[in-house]
Formats: structure tokens, sequence, C-alpha cells
């Protein structure tokens, strides 16, 4: 368990790679945005809870990377997350599958506020609150049976714009 750490101005606050039963949940993070790093990464992990953390001011709040084996049972919830220069949540190609994306805050993002790349899908992103995101609130350009033919279900996320004519948001 990684809780209630306060970490500001380095690049990386936490790395997570080929791990299981992590929980990174209360944490004040707050980095300089010419860091390109993401605050939380992980890398090959299966059951990790992200939540309740303040991410602020870096490149990338959340980043999921793709790798030979998927990111499974990830839960990303219940954070906030704001102003990063990028991303607020970014899933690389091929990185999480049977995850989910609920219930956080992402706002005032440089490029979007949730990024979802090819090659994912079986997760479910509900009830999240996306405003105030540079180019769009959201993005998933995985290819399946989910939501407006994307792999992954929508429901419930407030948000202005997105890359599917608004149906990944209510």
């Amino acid at each position: 368990t990684i809780d209630h750490n306060a970490s500001k101005g380095d690049g990386n606050f936490v790395f997570v790679a080929r791990s299981s039963q992590v929980s990174i949940e209360h944490n004040d993070v707050k980095s300089a945005p010419a860091y390109r790093f993401s605050q939380i990464g992980l890398l090959s992990c299966t059951s990790v809870n992200v939540s309740h953390n303040l991410l602020q001011g870096g490149w990338q709040g959340v980043r999921l990377l793709g790798a030979p084996v998927l990111n499974s049972r990830i839960s990303i919830s219940m954070n906030e997350i704001k102003n990063q220069s990028a991303f607020g949540i970014q899933v690389d190609a091929n990185a999480m599958t049977y995850s989910s994306i609920d219930k956080n805050h992402i706002s005032d993002n440089g490029i979007a506020g949730i990024r979802i790349l090819a090659g994912n899908v079986g997760n479910v992103i509900t009830d999240n609150h996306l405003k105030n995101n540079v180019t769009l609130d959201a993005i998933d350009v995985s290819v399946g049976t989910g939501t407006a033919g994307t792999g992954n279900l929508w429901d419930g996320n407030h948000l202005g714009t997105d890359n599917k004519a608004g149906a990944l948001g209510n």
C-alpha cells in the first residue's frame, strides 16, 4: 500500500511494474510539468487500486503502459486529476483489460481528460466528470462491441467533448 504521501516537484511519484494486490490511495502529488513522466505509472500489473489521489501539475496523471502482459483488474476511481500538461489518464495501446475508470474528476488538462488507445477492450468507464480539457474531454480509439463501436463500456460520464460525437458522455 502506498498511501497518505505528499510529493512536490518530483517527476514520477510512483511506478509499479509486474505487481499485484497494490493500493495507491490518498496521496497528494504536485509535479513540475516540464518532466515528461506520469505521476502514477502501471506496467503489467494485476489487481491495483488507484483511488482518492490528488494529482496535479505534471505531464500525465495516471498512465497504463502497453506491455507483453496487459494490466488487468485495475481500478482507477475517485481521484481528482487536473492541470496536467498532456492527459489526466492515458491508456497506451494494448495496455488494459477487465478494468474500470470511475467517479474521477478530471479537468483542465493540456490535451485530454481520458485517452484510451487501440487494443484496450473489456473495460468500464463510468460516472466520471470531465471538463475544460483542451482538445477533448474523452478519447477512445479502441474497436469492439462497446459504446459507439469502442471496445469498452462508457456510461454515466459527464463531459463536454469526445471523439464519438458525444456518445461517451450523458
